[in-house]
């Protein structure tokens, strides 16, 4: 078994996009594409499965590092502004990038 994807809820789309292809070197495999709420299609019946009714739609876009692990990238239209972490319940809280040059990261992070 190996990784296959990861998947974040971010605040902004475009500005996370920019932030894991610019600072971090991942690669569009899908740019930014819009899903909304339907029952007539596979993928509007797959999300309903996977985020309930009611999430009226979201933006995706999906991305790829180096070594081939996916990164799905969702800014959902209907959220609470700030994600509030409970350390007491189960589930991943954190993941971790390995990069061969950490201080040409930072500095494109910073730049």
């Amino acid at each position: 078994m190996k990784m296959s994807h990861v998947g974040i809820m971010v605040g902004d789309i475009d500005k996370a996009v920019e932030f894991y292809t610019k600072a971090l070197g991942l690669e569009i495999v899908m740019g930014k594409s819009k899903v909304v709420e339907e029952k007539e299609t596979a993928i509007g019946a797959m999300c309903i499965a996977v985020f309930g009714e009611g999430f009226k739609s979201f933006n995706i876009a999906h991305l790829v590092t180096k070594d081939g692990i996916g990164f799905e990238l969702f800014e959902m239209k209907e959220r609470e502004e700030k994600h509030i972490v409970d350390f007491s319940k189960i589930g991943i809280f954190h993941y971790s990038l390995e990069a061969d040059d950490f201080e040409g990261v930072i500095e494109k992070v910073r730049g």
